[in-house]
């Protein structure tokens, strides 16, 4: 707990000292401060403490263990953190809801992106003739929802892709 806790003051710590809008990823320099803080620093800096605990009590390898949380919480807070922040945000400014058109955009680039995603991430989904897909396919939906729907977008896609690799990752496709 308190090494969770620790990340989180080392991320929120740092985007407040060195950004004036730490809640927005609109310019290259508050993107460079998230990525640097809150998926670099905090993450790296809290894993040094929480694998010594780990290491004290469950005997398990120092490093090891430091190196999975380490990339797991670099990943979480990639992937995580301005898809939650963006939406609690635009929940709080009472967002208006986009137009029918744009809704569809949307639900098609959802289920283009799962599509892609399940076919990347999933063994269910590979054909024998097919080699395996590369994970770059992904690219084509995220690029995609950067040009079209912004900051808030790509991060949703990028929730989503990291949402569906864990899925596959923890049940495969032993659940397709």
């Amino acid at each position: 707990f308190l090494t969770n806790c620790s990340e989180a003051v080392i991320a929120a710590g740092g985007m407040r000292l060195l950004t004036d809008a730490p809640t927005e990823f609109n310019t290259f320099r508050r993107v460079v401060v998230f990525l640097g803080f809150a998926v670099l620093a905090a993450p790296i800096l809290s894993s040094f403490g929480d694998a010594a605990v780990v290491h004290a009590f469950k005997g398990e390898p120092y490093w090891t263990v430091f190196r999975t949380r380490a990339f797991g919480n670099a990943l979480t807070e990639l992937s995580v953190v301005p898809c939650a922040v963006l939406g609690l945000l635009a929940l709080a400014h009472g967002m208006r809801w986009p137009r029918r058109r744009r809704v569809g955009e949307a639900a098609v680039l959802a289920l283009g992106l799962a599509a892609t995603a399940a076919w990347v991430f999933g063994e269910g989904m590979q054909m024998s003739q097919i080699t395996r897909t590369p994970p770059m396919l992904l690219l084509l939906p995220l690029f995609w929802a950067a040009a079209r729907f912004g900051v808030g977008g790509v991060s949703s896609a990028l929730f989503l892709s990291a949402l569906l690799a864990s899925y596959e990752a923890r049940v495969g496709s032993a659940a397709i």
